[in-house]
């Protein structure tokens, strides 16, 4: 069951990682998006900071119709969250420090998967 605030009739539509939309895609989508009714909101979440999509269109048009909203966690949130993972995995050693796991963060940029994929390859050399 879900629940939620507002009217029980809103539709919310969430595109992640919409960076990657291709060129057909977003002329449908820019003509879609002229339509929407009142009870229906669009997010879109990217995990680039980009005006144009990888094959070049221009995003500008898109844009200007969007309310930004950057989304920040701490850089020691994610350092304990990738911590516990990687302890519960047996990545690390229970002695490795959070600090490390801070470094970690902020050397991905808080790119919490790039700083998964670190630990799990070994890449970050946080055993030692």
């Amino acid at each position: 069951m879900n629940f939620g605030f507002g009217d029980p009739n809103g539709r919310a539509v969430v595109i992640e990682e919409s960076h990657g939309l291709r060129k057909d895609s977003l002329r449908l989508l820019l003509v879609t998006l002229e339509r929407i009714p009142s009870h229906v909101v669009w997010c879109f979440t990217t995990s680039e900071e980009a005006c144009e999509l990888h094959d070049g269109t221009d995003l500008r048009r898109l844009l200007s119709s969007c309310i930004p909203l950057k989304m920040e966690a701490s850089s020691l949130e994610f350092a304990k969250r990738c911590r516990k993972i990687a302890l519960k995995e047996g990545l690390v050693r229970s002695g490795c420090g959070l600090s490390k796991f801070q470094s970690l963060a902020e050397e991905c940029d808080g790119n919490f998967r790039q700083m998964l994929q670190r630990v799990a390859t070994g890449e970050c050399l946080l055993k030692s």
